[in-house]
């Protein structure tokens, strides 16, 4: 039987249609047309330390540097690799889940979470082949959860001990626990929570969770491009000069050399332009920063330490089945 206006859902409708800023198009364009290299320090568009605490670098250090693994199955290797690769243009399909901002509602240092959960994000799309609707795993539950490797929170952690948490417990989405910028405890309420009219808010019992089969480490460019093309992005820790902070486009060339581990970013395919070989690099310092808020960085000469020290996880199927 048919209703009709069933939930009154027929009766009081709205829209709206989007107009595009010409300026802002026209910068946008401007800006993913550039060619060649980014100037070290040229026309800083935004105060040193607008996006990143250089003195409080984001990632700690493993107390005798050890990294903790979880290996179950040899590496994958792809005999030929193709001379470019992007995950948010896969024959014509999107693989990437949405953009973040870290800083949004306060500064908080949790790179370290955001890097591996917008890898393992795309991961799972790539799994679900883009199946409606994207899961977005939670930075926030890193955020309030994770110890190991001196990891305090807002004030810097490590990629690997985010991965060897959700190894061992999984990991809630965004609709269970939203990012908030700030150390929250680890109890049931601040992995998934809703709130009532009534009562206030509660911590929701048994909630969807998603896990990871295995997880490791990845370093050189071969080795990250094998890992991309077979199984997804990757999280990378670089290092964070003034110029990257104010990289507008193009493809970014550091000439500092500096390969300090300062900041966790994802890694999601390769590129050339020019004869420049270079990563697509996903940051979470929102879309008004670099190329809508992705990067390209020259690749094989470990610029900014981006091909030293990567993390990837592999998603359990078996959420999914």
């Amino acid at each position: 039987m048919m209703h009709k206006n069933n939930l009154k859902l027929e009766t009081d409708c709205d829209w709206g249609v989007p107009a595009l800023n010409k300026t802002a198009v026209a910068l946008n364009k401007a800006a993913n047309n550039m060619r060649g290299f980014v100037a070290p320090v040229e026309q800083q568009r935004f105060p040193k330390g607008t996006f990143f605490d250089s003195a409080k670098p984001s990632i700690t250090t493993v107390p005798g540097g050890m990294k903790e693994s979880h290996v179950t199955t040899a590496m994958p290797t792809v005999t030929d690799l193709p001379t470019s690769y992007d995950t948010r243009n896969v024959d014509g399909v999107d693989f990437t889940t949405v953009n973040r901002n870290q800083h949004i509602p306060q500064y908080c240092g949790s790179c370290w979470a955001h890097g591996p959960t917008s890898a393992l994000s795309d991961r799972i799309k790539l799994m679900r082949n883009a199946v409606f609707p994207d899961v977005q795993v939670s930075p926030q539950v890193l955020v309030n959860c994770v110890t190991k490797n001196e990891t305090h929170g807002c004030e810097g952690g490590d990629p690997t001990a985010a991965y060897s948490w959700i190894l061992e417990n999984g990991i809630t989405d965004d609709t269970c626990q939203n990012y908030q910028a700030k150390d929250l405890t680890c109890e049931a309420i601040n992995i998934c929570m809703d709130c009532n009219p009534s009562t206030g808010c509660f911590a929701v019992e048994n909630p969807k969770s998603y896990h990871i089969t295995q997880h490791g480490q990845v370093a050189g460019e071969e080795a990250m491009m094998q890992e991309i093309y077979a199984r997804g992005p990757i999280a990378a820790t670089v290092a964070v000069p003034d110029a990257f902070e104010n990289y507008s486009g193009g493809v970014f060339n550091d000439l500092t050399g500096d390969k300090s581990l300062d900041h966790s970013v994802a890694i999601n395919g390769w590129g050339e332009e020019n004869g420049v070989k270079y990563w697509i690099v996903r940051n979470s310092w929102g879309t008004y920063w670099g190329e809508s808020g992705w990067a390209r960085v020259v690749r094989g000469v470990d610029n900014l330490g981006i091909e030293s020290n990567c993390d990837w996880a592999v998603p359990d199927a078996a959420d999914f089945a």
